[in-house]
């Protein structure tokens, strides 16, 4: 058993999907029709995606334990499969807003993510944990499991990024990716188009 402590904002969102890769195969045709764009003003955040896709979104609030006085936790999910090759692609947000006034005088924003959970799932193999990558600009920290079921592989891939304002608008994002092992260089190039093309920016 493995257990995988990685950082998280104030809210952990814990999402299982599937990605991975082995062969290098010729591109995807929807890797060819960009962009779709989604663009989420009060989450702070933008990317292009191919055009095919059709992205389900949930919105939700909960309460959560006010270390701080804030609002309650608004979280939005945006997620696209394709049930055919077993790929999966998720973004997701979480907003908290504090009092600006409760932060330091000298406090400029952050970019650290905090806290943590554990993943102790005795199937998965941690290729790559807390590695740091640039994306939107920013810092965000790169993780790689390898699932090792009966019938297939599976890889996942996360990124985590944070971001504190001054303002006092605290967001969360969490960036996902799966496939089986076989077609994770199919799917690679195209996860990382949208990736560059991803914009984060202080919330509305």
């Amino acid at each position: 058993m493995k257990n995988v402590i990685f950082g998280v904002f104030l809210y952990l969102m814990t999402i299982s999907l599937l990605f991975s890769g082995c062969l290098q195969p010729n591109p995807l045709s929807e890797a060819q029709n960009y962009p779709g764009t989604l663009d989420l003003p009060y989450y702070g955040i933008s990317f292009e995606y191919p055009k095919e896709w059709t992205f389900i979104k949930r919105e939700k609030c909960e309460s959560v334990d006010k270390i701080q006085e804030s609002e309650d936790l608004k979280i939005i999910q945006a997620k696209y499969t394709n049930n055919t090759s077993g790929f999966s692609f998720l973004i997701s947000g979480s907003r908290v807003d504090y009092d600006p006034h409760s932060f330091s005088e000298n406090f400029s924003g952050s970019q650290e993510c905090g806290f943590g959970w554990t993943d102790d799932r005795p199937n998965l193999t941690v290729n790559e944990a807390y590695n740091p990558v640039t994306i939107g600009g920013g810092k965000a920290r790169r993780f790689i499991f390898v699932l090792h079921n009966p019938d297939t592989e599976i890889v996942e891939t996360y990124y985590d990024i944070c971001r504190t304002y001054t303002s006092g608008k605290s967001m969360y994002y969490r960036i996902f990716w799966s496939v089986p092992s076989d077609k994770y260089y199919e799917y690679k190039p195209i996860v990382q188009k949208i990736i560059d093309t991803l914009r984060i920016y202080e919330p509305s």
